[in-house]
């Protein structure tokens, strides 16, 4: 979806991101994947965010794994 020069300059604000907020990113993963993993248990994402920014940013930030396309809701019209 995006160049390489892109892809290495958006791992590195990432990483950058991670760094100043405690590995924030790699915690919530964990949990979101400990949750995704149980029986009868789903993640749900609700953002007030437009649907389609949403689920750009779901992928940027490689959460698409732990919240499936039909659980990701937007309250805006």
């Amino acid at each position: 979806m995006i160049g390489a020069p892109k892809r290495e300059t958006w791992l590195q604000l990432r990483a950058e991101l991670e760094a100043l907020t405690d590995l924030w990113l790699t915690h919530s993963l964990k949990a979101l994947n400990l949750i995704n993993s149980r029986p009868n248990c789903v993640n749900v994402l609700v953002t007030t965010t437009q649907l389609i920014p949403a689920l750009a940013k779901v992928l940027l930030y490689g959460l698409g794994s732990v919240f499936p396309i039909e659980n990701i809701y937007s309250a805006t019209k």
